[in-house]
């Protein structure tokens, strides 16, 4: 007999590793062979599941699970499926293979259920005098199945999307939260084996499992954000590399998956002892609950409900089987606190839950990096997550929210924040730059949304006659009907055609054939994002792009690292014969690739720039006015790519659509700084003299280019790194762009201003005239007027601010409120020109009340693109103030109730509602006290 249950146990965890390596393969398989985004995605998905049932029945018939062996042949079946999940990362993205693992997974299926057959344990008579008494009829029980089925389905599918901006979204760190599922799965199992053998098969076991389940989905409520800011404080373990990774993701799995399912493998290995008849056929009922339960999930909660209403009805259906379970076997006082229970169930699923900070704050990617915070900056940290956010909207590709404290900012699974403005920059020149590197190019198609910019761009030049948009449709639909911008006016443009097809589909199952393609997908962390990046993905973008064409990848450099560049330099190089790399901005990188040799044509090129739509665009984004300023945004030619991509070959980091390497590679670089930066493509450039375009027509003057190099990074506000091929004229150049940073106009003017006050480009001549504005110049007036046709913002702020300096106080009140209104109407108003028109407002209204009640009143009105709105209102509070503390009031409440948490605002916050005796008061001096508690003690 021992023997017989041995090996059966045995074969029973190959079969439970079996179906976990067949599903993961599989579902590799059919992302890449359909469209995720398409309706019919959803019922291949379900047909798949659907196989569970007859499964369920032989599972049934040849297990023959009994009192005594039912626990334990679940739990051989989920240890066997938490293994292979734990090891399925390794076989999918770096050993094996989708193919390989599939076919592995189905060999091990078969070797399995011929052991099974071989090896199965005898038919046990049920121990009547354990169960006599506990038995439920078998409808009730099938019922029973079936809900705990359909319970456990939506429990994985919530877990599987909430845990995802938690563990940053990889699939590994998410086949590990699966691990841990199985492994409670399993416990739950063996725990009611144990207890069975005791004492029977009662009706109150499952009851009491359901109950915890209950108060598990219970906690995750009321712990709600606070488990987002626990994965922000644990994902510095990923400095340690992927041991500290896999820590970081096994302590968030056991916190939020553990319990729940420890719980639910009670109770579904309880469900056939408690049947009254022999051969009990249950599990064909729990997998019909959860093929169930999928459908419900996507077909009604995820579009109608969101998935946190899915797990509160999930919640609340297992608190009420509780209910009817103790009810069925107690008296009144069981009954009594039965109802307790299940009150106290129902209290904490009203907490709001996974909040901002979960959903949008990707606490996963250093959303919120707390290293090195005082408690104080730590919670104005997450109250700016909270109060930026004025919309939100859950698709089946995840979370999308507007962001609005820097402007518009779109975020998807909560992409890492950047100034909204320059994001619309850098998108809209990766639009931009294809039109000009090809300006024969009419069709054009952009994969991938981001905030819309990029294909609105596109569509400028008056070359490009249509462009297909590969995006989710809905969400672009929903976007532009909360927040306009963009989106509106993408959905109202004529070149743009919206294609409701996942960026693969788009490059794969389309004919049509483009001038141009951009790929602009989400940011690595997405799953399953690698197969985008696949020599299969760029040979079938291959085929579908004229002779001539041009195909752009766009990346975010703080999301890969070497080895990752490498390999996405190998798969281009596979499928493109020319492979540029151009820098959008330091953050941002193109990568240009054709299969004809790239020639730029410097005289084309200058009149381009020369003429709309590219003068005002390049003047605004990249403040350029000619080629030497366009090509210093080029970094490397061909010979880059090739090169890395021999490295990438040579130590065979090479990712395919059947082995998606790179899906590795960037979980293995979770947590840890990638050491990457884009100072480290223009070294390597120059090492193997790569850093020069193919060039016809006239000469550059590789001056203007490494300035237009520095320039580029104080358009970002961020000081230049020491770039290789600085003369000692452009050494002088980049320190003073520091000291402009740094806020020493001093030094600047005093030492510097000259070596900019003929520059051609508008960045400098702003930064030139605003310093000899400062110090009372004339010549400010004469920088203004140069910059009228490029930044006519820019021009203005240089003469309101030369007129309060010389003293013209009539003029700078009028010229401000000039300022302020074209800032409402100018959307491509750059951030210097914003932070230095708010600056001047927060200085000006402190020359008295009738400057502060006008800049008050200008400043009502929300900039266009809602750009730097959280720095308006600021600016309003500061003008308020001057005038008086109840005109502070509202301005104040508009922070609400997530403040800024900074001792200023808090002081006068709390002294403007005790002013006008608002009932905040109280909330304010506690937020106040609570400060000054944390702040750190000065002797």
């Amino acid at each position: 007999m021992s023997f017989r249950f041995f090996f059966s146990t045995i074969s029973l965890c190959w079969l439970g590793a079996g179906l976990m390596v067949s599903a993961g393969a599989l579902t590799e398989a059919l992302q890449q062979a359909f469209d995720p985004h398409s309706p019919q995605w959803l019922w291949i998905q379900a047909a798949c599941l659907f196989c569970l049932i007859p499964g369920a029945r032989l599972y049934d018939a040849v297990v023959r699970p009994s009192l005594k062996t039912g626990g334990k042949s679940l739990a051989a079946v989920f240890l066997g499926a938490a293994l292979a999940a734990w090891v399925l990362p390794f076989l999918l993205y770096s050993l094996a293979g989708v193919k390989a693992s599939l076919i592995a997974g189905c060999a091990v299926l078969a070797a399995s259920g011929a052991g099974l057959f071989f090896f199965r344990p005898p038919m046990e008579a049920k121990a009547a005098s354990h169960n006599a008494d506990g038995c439920i009829s078998g409808l009730c029980i099938r019922v029973l199945a079936f809900l705990q089925g359909w319970i456990l389905a939506i429990f994985c599918l919530w877990f599987l999307r909430y845990l995802s901006p938690l563990l940053g979204g990889y699939l590994p760190a998410l086949w590990i939260a699966v691990s841990i599922a199985c492994i409670g799965l399993a416990l739950g199992a063996i725990f009611f084996a144990w207890k069975a053998a005791e004492r029977g098969a009662s009706p109150i076991g499952p009851g009491w499992a359901m109950l915890l389940f209950a108060l598990c989905v219970g906690g995750v409520f009321a712990a709600g954000d606070g488990l987002a800011v626990l994965a922000a404080l644990l994902r510095p373990l990923g400095r340690l590399g992927p041991p500290g990774n896999a820590v970081t993701w096994i302590v968030l799995s056991l916190t939020i998956v553990f319990l729940p399912c420890v719980a639910m493998g009670y109770s579904l290995s309880a469900l056939p002892a408690l049947s009254p008849e022999p051969k009990p056929k249950i599990t064909p009922w729990t997998a019909g609950g959860f093929l169930g339960g999928y459908l419900s999930f996507y077909e009604i909660f995820l579009p109608h409900l969101g998935t946190v209403h899915s797990l509160r009805t999930a919640a609340a259906l297992a608190a009420a089987l509780f209910v009817i379970l103790i009810w069925r076997e107690h008296k009144n006082p069981g009954r009594i606190f039965a109802l307790a229970a299940a009150a106290l169930v129902a209290a904490a699923l009203f907490f709001p839950g996974p909040g901002a900070l979960w959903k949008h704050g990707a606490p996963g990617l250093g959303g919120m990096d707390f290293q090195g915070l005082s408690k104080n900056e730590s919670v104005d940290l997450t109250n700016g997550l909270r109060r930026g956010l004025i919309w939100e909207m859950e698709t089946p590709q995840g979370f999308v929210g507007v962001d609005i404290r820097s402007g518009q900012s779109i975020m998807l699974n909560g992409a890492p924040r950047t100034n909204a403005r320059q994001e619309e920059f850098s998108q809209g020149m990766l639009g931009l730059i294809g039109p000009m590197l090809h300006p024969q190019a009419r069709r054009v198609l952009i994969v991938g949304f981001s905030n819309g910019t990029a294909s609105a761009w596109a569509s400028l030049p008056s070359s490009v006659k249509s462009i297909d948009l590969a995006c989710d449709a809905a969400t672009v639909r929903a976007l532009a009907n909360q927040t306009g911008g963009n989106p509106e006016e993408i959905l109202s443009n004529p070149k743009i055609s919206l294609i409701n097809q996942e960026p693969l589909a788009a490059v794969h199952m389309r004919t049509e054939k483009y001038d141009l393609i951009i790929s602009n997908p989400a940011r690595c962390s997405v799953s399953g994002v690698s197969r985008l990046y696949t020599p299969s993905y760029y040979q079938a973008a291959a085929q579908r792009m004229n002779p001539n064409a041009l195909f752009i990848q766009h990346i975010r450099l703080n999301s890969w690292d070497a080895r990752s560049l490498s390999i996405l330099f190998g798969s281009l190089s596979s499928a493109f014969n020319e492979v540029q790399t151009w820098m959008i901005d330091p953050h941002n990188l193109a990568l240009v690739c054709s299969q004809q040799p790239i020639v730029l044509d410097a005289d084309e090129l200058a009149g381009m720039i020369a003429s709309e739509p590219y003068r005002s665009r390049l003047a605004k984004a990249w403040s350029v006015t000619d080629v030497e300023g366009l090509l210093a945004r080029f970094i490397a030619s061909d010979k880059l790519a090739v090169s890395a991509g021999e490295k990438a070959l040579s130590r065979n980091w090479i990712s395919t659509r059947d082995l998606p390497a790179l899906e590795a590679a960037f979980s293995q670089a979770w947590g840890r700084p990638s050491g990457l930066e884009i100072n480290d493509l223009f070294e390597a450039a120059a090492s193997i003299k790569a850093n020069k375009p193919r060039l016809s027509g006239a000469s550059l003057d590789w001056e203007k280019v490494h300035h237009n190099r520095l320039l580029a990074f104080y358009l970002c506000r961020e000081q230049a790194p020491e770039l290789p091929g600085l003369s000692p004229l452009n050494e002088r150049k980049r320190e003073s762009y520091d000291a402009l940073l740094d806020g020493d106009v001093h030094f600047y003017y005093s030492q510097q201003e000259r070596l900019f006050r003929d520059s051609p480009y508008p960045a400098d001549i702003f930064s030139s005239g605003m310093a000899l504005a400062e110090y009372g110049s004339p010549l400010a007036l004469k920088q203004a007027n140069r910059l009228d046709s490029l930044w006519p913002v820019g021009a203005q702020i240089c003469r309101a601010r030369y007129h309060w300096k010389t003293g013209e106080l009539h003029k700078p009140e009028k010229d401000l409120l000039d300022i302020l209104a074209a800032l409402q109407k100018d959307r491509t108003a750059h951030p210097l020109e914003l932070f230095s028109a708010l600056e001047h407002a927060a200085q000006l209204s402190k020359e008295g009340k009738t400057f502060a009640k006008q800049i008050l009143g200008g400043l009502e009105t929300p900039f266009a693109g809602m750009a730097s709105d959280e720095s308006r209102r600021k600016t309003m509070l500061y003008a308020a103030l001057a005038m008086d503390q109840a005109k502070a009031v509202p301005v104040l409440k508009s922070f609400e109730p997530c403040v800024p948490w900074d001792l200023d605002f808090l002081d006068n916050r709390l002294a403007c509602y005790g002013f006008v005796e608002d009932p905040l008061q109280n909330k304010a001096a506690a937020d106040l006290q609570k400060f000054k508690h944390w702040s750190p003690k000065t002797p």
